[in-house]
């Protein structure tokens, strides 16, 4: 059996409530094992005997009618985050303002041409994997790198500061 973080895209933030008590049923209801929670901004731990994008496909419809919208989830094993840990290009980057785009499919080629045309000069950026790494030295408050989202990534993603992503693995073990 695998053991899988579930990063939830865009949930509570405005009208897109999802109770992280509400989730577990959910995540129950569609056969998964040792549910648990992580804050409340949408990290979902399970464990399954289905590969990653079967678990995306079984939940993302059973959290539409559940919720009554859709919500994109990405999928990843705690090896998968511990590679991603292993290779942050900014490790002197304050973990509150390390940002970790997980990204649904991998990024074009153009990502960081893309982004860079709105990130300053305190936004570096870089590719991890499958994954876009930003440190917002200055914040995120004000960035227009921020606002944008996955629409300058280029595809589907989720992004956690790199202390969620330490105590994900560290409730992946």
């Amino acid at each position: 059996m695998t053991r899988y973080a579930v990063l939830l895209r865009g949930i509570n933030v405005g009208r897109r409530k999802v109770a992280m008590a509400e989730l577990r049923e959910v995540a129950e209801a569609a056969g998964f094992e040792d549910v648990r929670t992580h804050l409340n901004s949408g990290n979902l731990i399970i464990a399954s005997d289905h590969q990653a994008e079967a678990v995306r496909e079984l939940l993302e419809p059973a959290i539409a009618e559940r919720f009554g919208f859709e919500v994109p989830v990405v999928v990843r094993t705690v090896d998968q985050l511990r590679e991603v840990l292993a290779a942050n290009p900014f490790p002197d980057a304050d973990p509150s303002r390390l940002i970790i785009n997980f990204c649904a499919s991998p990024p074009p080629p153009d990502v960081l041409d893309r982004m860079a045309r709105l990130a300053t000069d305190a936004e570096p950026v870089a590719v991890v994997g499958q994954e876009v790494v930003v440190d917002y030295r200055d914040g995120i408050g004000r960035s227009k790198l921020a606002g944008a989202g996955d629409k300058v990534i280029g595809v589907t993603a989720t992004g956690r500061n790199l202390r969620t992503v330490q105590k994900l693995v560290e409730l992946l073990t």
